[in-house]
């Protein structure tokens, strides 16, 4: 469970993830340009190479983080710390994309491997050294390096040397020199083959010997004009052996004279020592013995210095792995922690993603009941206008039907009319015909006037009905529209603000995540330094190699930008780097001198060379400032 929380955290940080990627690729670069430059790497520049393993291993590309512990390899290989080298040149190779078709990718890999076998020759490993120098082949012949290659596969010679096998050593020597000749490097083939004139000369196969010595003169472009070796002087030592082998003696002391003169004493003298015996000089054979002598135990003691420093370095990297290890276990108290954090924050976020999952799913359901009530009054708003329609019918048809019946009722009038006309005209009674004329015209204009009520009133009654209904579906579209429209936007505001609640507790958990298990330690750390150091108390003591390490690892970690800057100066000193991070803290030059265990003067002088060096100003009053800007 521990597992997953860690990898979800790691997700959230590469999603606040930005900025810093760009200046951390500069810096790779640099530190790679430099190591290309051959510079000379200090303890000054741990820090750099340490900050850029740390971010490239969270933030980096497989390249990149195959060559950030590749330059922490050469850092520490550069300052003698073989065992702590190879470890990370091990890690470099194991971050490595193998399948990579990538030229420059494959060159470094190989180079790795190289710098690996060169570390396991030094530390008398030889079986390792030959795993190295296969893997390293492979590469370069993967990226089509030949001459790279070649040379690879024939440093083989030296851990065959170191295990005693010279019929192997001349084997890779052959197929050496008949691969350099294949792609046309004569010199390279003549040079591969030196060793082997010794062996022939220890096996005293003469012939052989002075096969591959005419071979290495003529070919191995090793001799100038004059035919004086150009570096170097085992071959003189050689030449020599052969020339006292077939009986010239004094050519033999030549050439053992040179070989002393290029500085190979110990195989001189025991050259030189054996020609006196020969020729019987006592005085000069007891010379060169003591000569020998003390010329083999020099050699000896540098042997011994040797190991004995290869011990001392095996000893620091045990003593580092184990305060390793406790930081480590510090580390997995703090993971915990993280952990129990990160799983508070998350049920934190998913209680709220509920909340606003059920709230949202309430929402959803109301809009949908709107939405059907909806369509129901839409329904009844149709149904609302048929009838409308069918009483305008109804209207026309009554209408239509009084108009008949007041028609019919005129007929009838106007027959009876007639008829009484006849009857007039027959009795010709003038006065009687005027009484039913006008009789008759009232009568019509009673039914007129009735009928033309009668439609008015009813018209009014159906606009009347028909604009009541007509009112009625208006106020209720609107009341619904109006209803549904403040129901979006209520919605849309709610949802709004419970995604922003909900990304800002992301931001606050990716914030509180990140810095939680870092600052608090490191700002306790700071604390406890100035607390302990910035003011002169009774039995004050300067800080200790583990004190400073604290300080420098908490500065790296809180300020990381601040401490790239001022490591990534060339001879950047300890002492420097010091001074800087208590100019930071506010530490007086007195108590600076203090705690460098020095003195003010020297202090000052300090402060200007850092000033000068990172400022261009030759002072020292203006470092804090200057430093200020960049934290």
């Amino acid at each position: 469970m521990r597992k997953e929380m860690v990898t979800i955290f790691a997700a959230l940080v590469l999603w606040s993830c930005g900025g810093d990627r760009d200046a951390m690729r500069e810096r790779l670069a640099y530190v790679s340009q430099c190591n290309r430059a051959d510079t000379v790497f200090t303890e000054a520049w741990l820090p750099t190479v340490d900050s850029l393993t740390r971010f490239f291993d969270r933030h980096g590309n497989a390249n990149e983080r195959m060559m950030a512990h590749y330059l922490q390899g050469r850092v520490h290989h550069d300052m003698g710390e073989a065992p702590i080298a190879l470890e990370c040149y091990q890690r470099a190779t194991e971050v490595a994309d193998t399948a990579s078709k990538d030229s420059i990718t494959l060159h470094t890999l190989a180079a790795i491997y190289g710098q690996m076998a060169d570390l396991f020759h030094l530390h008398f490993l030889p079986n390792d050294e030959m795993n190295a120098l296969r893997m390293a082949e492979q590469i370069a012949m993967k990226n089509h390096e030949a001459q790279f290659a070649i040379k690879t596969y024939e440093l083989r010679v030296r851990p065959y040397f170191l295990l005693g096998k010279t019929d192997s050593m001349m084997y890779v020597m052959r197929e050496a020199r008949e691969r350099y000749l294949k792609v046309g490097k004569t010199k390279e083939a003549a040079q591969a083959i030196f060793p082997m004139i010794s062996i022939f000369l220890d096996r005293e196969d003469l012939l052989n010997a002075r096969h591959w010595l005419d071979i290495y003169e003529g070919q191995s472009g090793n001799f100038d004009q004059h035919g004086e070796l150009i570096h170097g002087g085992e071959y003189y030592y050689d030449k020599g052996r052969y020339l006292f082998a077939i009986g010239k003696t004094d050519s033999a002391k030549y050439y053992f004279s040179k070989a002393r003169d290029r500085g190979i004493m110990e195989a001189a003298y025991k050259g030189l020592l054996s020609v006196y015996k020969r020729l019987n000089e006592a005085d000069s054979t007891a010379k060169f013995a003591e000569l020998f002598a003390n010329a083999n135990d020099s050699s000896y003691m540098h042997v011994n210095q040797e190991k004995i420093s290869q011990i001392s370095s095996l000893y620091n990297y045990t003593h580092q792995r184990q305060v390793a290890e406790q930081k480590g276990q510090e580390a997995k108290r703090w993971e915990t922690r993280l952990s129990f954090i990160i799983l508070l924050m998350l049920f934190t976020i998913s209680s709220i993603a509920f909340v606003f999952s059920h709230f949202k799913a309430q929402k959803l359901k109301e809009i949908n009941t709107l939405a059907k009530i909806k369509d129901r009054l839409e329904i009844l708003l149709d149904e609302k206008e048929k009838e409308i329609e069918h009483i305008i019918q109804e209207n026309q048809v009554h209408v239509e039907r009084v108009r008949m019946e007041v028609g019919d009722e005129i007929g009838r009038l106007n027959m009876a009319f007639e008829s009484e006309m006849g009857k007039v005209k027959e009795s010709d009674g003038q006065e009687f015909i005027e009484s039913i004329r006008q009789r008759h015209e009232m009568e019509i204009k009673r039914l007129m006037q009735k009928n033309e009520s009668t439609i008015i009133e009813l018209s009014r009654e159906k606009e009347a009905e028909i604009e009541r209904i007509k009112e009625d579906k208006r106020l209720e579209a609107l009341r619904l529209n109006n209803k549904n429209a403040r129901l979006q936007r209520t919605l849309k505001e709610d949802v709004e603000r419970l995604s922003f609640q909900v990304d800002t507790l992301k931001k606050k958990l990716v914030e509180k995540s990140a810095s939680i298990a870092d600052e608090d330690g490191h700002k306790i750390t700071i604390t406890n330094f100035k607390e302990k150091f910035q003011e002169y108390h009774k039995g004050y003591t300067a800080p200790t190699e583990k004190d400073w390490e604290g300080l420098v690892e908490a500065f790296q970690a809180m300020y990381t930008n601040f401490f790239c800057f001022i490591t990534s100066f060339p001879n950047m000193k300890k002492e420097h780097i010091y001074v800087c991070l208590m100019t930071m803290l506010g530490f007086s030059e007195r108590m600076m001198a203090e705690a460098l265990k020095t003195d003010g003067k020297q202090v000052d002088r300090r402060k200007r060379q850092i000033n000068k060096k990172l400022f261009h100003e030759d002072n020292a009053s203006s470092l804090k400032v200057n430093l200020l800007r960049f934290l």
